[in-house]
């Protein structure tokens, strides 16, 4: 989780959080271009900085309901290649200096971080972005 520093962000009524140190940028929600070619698992493709990049939505994964629109898209490093997380709102930045495993059910979930103001869920971007790889 490198040193700690999450990004957060909210996805229906809970926040949650992936690692600063996999984030390589935050940029506003788009239409995505839905294809054919689009990565199974992705919503289609999202043009950044000249790149086309695919985009997951965590919300089905977590079992959370798409009803609220998504205003961000939080751009993931990986060694397949660079997603995009798309997410309701970023919400600022904190640290966490450990994670509660409380039996997390879920592809993607990391564990649970305490903050001064409440719980915090971290995700793992990598694990959610697996269905890409196929």
């Amino acid at each position: 989780m490198g040193d700690g520093t999450l990004i957060l962000f909210t996805l229906g009524e809970a926040r949650f959080g992936v690692p600063m140190a996999s984030v390589r940028e935050i940029v506003r929600a788009e239409a995505a271009r839905a294809g054919a070619a689009a990565p199974v698992g992705s919503l289609g493709y999202l043009d950044v900085r000249g790149q086309s990049l695919p985009i997951v939505d965590p919300r089905p994964d977590l079992q959370l309901a798409a009803d609220a629109p998504c205003e961000n898209v939080v751009v993931i490093d990986d060694e397949r290649g660079p997603f995009g997380l798309l997410v309701e709102q970023v919400v600022g930045t904190a640290r966490v200096d450990g994670l509660s495993d409380v039996g997390c059910a879920g592809r993607g979930i990391a564990g649970i971080g305490e903050l001064a103001d409440g719980l915090v869920v971290v995700l793992e971007p990598l694990e959610l972005g697996l269905a890409l790889a196929a």
